[in-house]
């Protein structure tokens, strides 16, 4: 066989090193596809795939010694560190990204690679296999292909299932959480540095004649990835339906407090009617005294009297009328707030006549949406908010805009914007609107416009319109 060695070892050099490096470099790309939604600086992106192809190259080309874990933590390491200088949001969450993909990956390696044993036990077992340099050639060959055609589709399946089961991309981890998630990984990345070491001493025996036998695949690795790897997935899910759990409680929460909110509003218009008919009640005196006042030619304390009605009137009355009581309390309520915290207020609103639309609905589009309004507005320089709403055709439109300076983030899930406030009931806002828009065959449109109001400096426009069919 000494005539083949040169055409095996060029063979080997063209062949079997090549297919290697093709599949961490698609495992590198799909370290992108993974890490991208979780990143509020998408231009960060290409610069953490490129820290992390280097560092994984690097370990190919000038290997470490493998049997130490941190030689295995440099690429996420390197990774985790472009982020946190160019994506600072959620970074207990970007450790966690970091951490699961390492380990899904050397799960699905440790798959494929007892795959390749198995093959390898068959082929050692066929004397062609084992005399034949072109035939052994041919096997090296097609089990590097073989390890790139599982490896990175079962790596890219992977993170496809991952993103669809791990779904709070903005929503930064608490360090209990953190804790949680990351006890199990640390603990299969411990089990991955032991079969590290056993691959490394079995090595280590055939290279000093010790062992004479390659390895063999075992059937209980193979059980134990995948065992390891369906665990990882059932873990990840069931934290995800528990995230799912807690904020279905938080949006029932909010309808409740909603629910209160109308209740409240329907009190405040029982309380208008019972004043209204107290000074209905009390006419006939009042206009008795006027006449007195008249009659006597007072007409100095007759203006005064009249002065003192009025202003009683405007007391009860509401300042803006939609068409419907509840409406008309919900926009007065705001119109006050807005002026007591100096925040130009316009409203054009008016309840479509003689709808099908629950007063109920149109109550929980007009304190959601408001109230985003009002929270992205307060504080600002001339800030605003102006509501209108119209007709076209037999699509009843409300229209909502305001200031705002605040940073915003899409939700790729749902396709909302998520506002930058504190506190973990961000986003849902927006969603309770869209769910009532729904009911009604609609459907909600969202438009950021930034313009130059003064003093060279931007500021910008949400813009929220609601679309209902009325018929």
């Amino acid at each position: 066989m000494d005539k083949y060695s040169a055409i095996i070892e060029l063979i080997l050099k063209l062949f079997l090193k090549p297919p290697l490096y093709i599949a961490v470099f698609a495992s590198c790309m799909i370290f992108g596809m993974w890490i991208k939604p979780f990143l509020h600086n998408k231009k960060a992106c290409p610069y953490v795939v490129l820290a992390y192809t280097l560092a994984i190259f690097y370990l190919q080309l000038v290997p470490w010694n493998t049997n130490k874990i941190w030689d295995r933590l440099l690429a996420p390491s390197l990774a985790f560190a472009v982020m946190y200088f160019m994506d600072k949001r959620n970074m207990k969450q970007k450790i966690f990204l970091c951490s699961i993909y390492e380990l899904i990956t050397w799960l699905i390696a440790g798959i494929v690679s007892e795959l390749r044993l198995f093959l390898g036990d068959i082929t050692d077992t066929i004397e062609l296999f084992r005399t034949s340099v072109p035939a052994i050639l041919a096997y090296l060959i097609i089990e590097q292909i073989l390890y790139i055609a599982l490896f990175v589709p079962m790596v890219y399946l992977s993170v496809k299932l991952l993103k669809n089961v791990y779904r709070c991309k903005y929503e930064d981890l608490s360090l209990n959480e953190l804790i949680l998630l990351m006890i199990p990984l640390i603990t299969l990345i411990l089990v991955r540095h032991i079969i590290s070491a056993y691959y490394s001493l079995w090595n280590e025996g055939i290279a000093n004649g010790s062992i004479q036998e390659n390895i063999h695949a075992n059937i209980f690795r193979f059980l134990f990835y995948i065992g390891a790897y369906i665990a990882v997935i059932l873990f990840i899910t069931t934290y995800q339906n528990i995230k799912n759990y807690e904020e279905n409680k938080k949006l029932e929460k909010l309808l409740n407090d909603r629910i209160e909110d109308t209740k409240s509003h329907i009190n405040e218009v029982e309380k208008l009617y019972v004043d209204m008919r107290s000074i209905k009640h009390d006419m006939a005196n009042h206009i008795q005294v006027l006449k007195g006042l008249v009659e006597k030619n007072d007409i100095k304390e007759a203006e005064d009297y009249l002065a003192h009605m009025d202003k009683q009137v405007q007391e009860i009355g509401l300042s803006i009328k939609t068409g419907n009581p509840i409406t008309d309390i919900i926009i007065s309520e705001f119109d006050k707030r807005f002026k007591t915290d100096n925040i130009s207020f316009e409203s054009s609103f008016y309840y479509p006549d003689n709808s099908k639309i629950d007063a109920f609905d149109i109550s929980i589009i007009l304190n959601n949406s408001l109230q985003n309004a009002y929270e992205a507005a307060l504080g600002l320089d001339n800030s605003y908010v102006k509501i209108r709403s119209f007709m076209k055709k037999n699509i009843y439109i409300i229209e909502v805009k305001n200031s705002f300076t605040k940073e915003l983030t899409k939700d790729e899930d749902t396709g909302l914007y998520l506002s930058a406030k504190d506190g973990d009931n961000h986003g849902f806002g927006l969603r309770n609107i869209k769910t009532v828009a729904e009911k009604y065959y609609g459907d909600i449109d969202i438009e950021i416009i930034s313009e130059d109001v003064h003093d060279n400096k931007i500021y910008d426009e949400f813009r929220l319109l609601i679309m209902m069919q009325l018929a």
